[in-house]
């Protein structure tokens, strides 16, 4: 899943653009990754049952906080953009910005 944004050139442009967007505000690092996919257990079953388009409207409505180790005492950043993409292999994924206040690290 990690190759999907670089072997998807919409997604890596978009990528490249939204990380430029913010580039100049409060966060130390601003990292691109893959949050959703259309991945599959050996069931057939989906490894996240989400709609991509929900996920996309919800994020972009609310950004969700990143928590260091879950503790909400501890915001480590959030998720600044999110878009949905298919790969050249027809798989489909969500791809977001995630901003981290103190360059990623605590």
């Amino acid at each position: 899943m990690s190759d999907f944004i670089n072997e998807t050139p919409a997604a890596r442009d978009w990528t490249s653009e939204a990380i430029q967007r913010h580039s100049s505000g409060i966060f130390g690092k601003l990292v691109p990754a893959v949050i959703w996919s259309d991945a599959r257990n050996t069931d057939g079953q989906p490894l996240v049952d989400v709609d991509p388009e929900t996920l996309t409207a919800h994020l972009t409505k609310a950004p969700l906080i990143l928590l260091h180790n879950h503790d909400p005492g501890k915001p480590k950043g959030q998720v600044l953009e999110i878009a949905n993409f298919k790969n050249p292999e027809g798989q489909r994924f969500a791809a977001a910005i995630l901003g981290f206040y103190a360059g990623g690290a605590f």
